[in-house]
């Protein structure tokens, strides 16, 4: 049982939003048998989602390198927020005349509760129109961490490439 001298922590892979806290990475760190050192890695999110990477210590006086895995999530936004899955349709190929339908599905990622009180299509309609009917999807309660999914439909009326945009308009908690 010699010390070990830990001359280098590096992300090696992984979120770039993971860092070494300045002055914890060390030009040498010497650790006795039996010792502990730390080193302080930290989180700066700037996107949602779970976020991962790797980080290798470097051992020099046995010349290997040990991994360490981190992961961690940004917080949920305070209040009421949702997120649309996806954020791009494609409704493909619609000869004129036909309808084809697409699911958003909307994740309430916030703290509290959300309710959908509009569906509109600034853009687009009457081509593109919603199959959810006014009630039950208007006032549904979203609760903080659940989801509920919107039907989004494109009736083609003429031939060639269409775009549409679909507003989504929700505030905090019941009517």
């Amino acid at each position: 049982d010699a010390p070990c001298t830990v001359d280098s922590i590096t992300r090696v892979m992984g979120s770039t939003e993971f860092t070494v806290s300045a002055g914890a990475a060390p030009p040498a760190v010497t650790v006795n048998p039996g010792s502990i050192a730390t080193f302080t890695i930290q989180f700066s999110p700037t996107m949602m989602g779970l976020q991962n990477a790797v980080f290798r210590v470097h051992n020099a006086t046995s010349n290997t390198d040990t991994d360490i895995t981190v992961e961690a999530n940004q917080p949920p936004p305070q209040g009421c927020a949702l997120e649309a899955d996806p954020s791009f349709l494609n409704f493909g190929v619609v000869p004129v005349g036909r309808i084809n339908s697409r699911n958003i599905t909307l994740r309430s990622i916030g703290t509290e509760d959300c309710s959908l009180s509009q569906i509109t299509f600034p853009s687009g309609a009457p081509a593109f129109a919603t199959t959810s009917t006014p009630t039950p999807i208007l006032g549904t309660l979203v609760t903080a961490g659940n989801s509920i999914n919107v039907a989004i439909t494109f009736r083609s009326q003429t031939a060639g490439p269409h775009n549409g945009r679909v507003r989504l308009t929700y505030r905090e908690g019941g009517f």
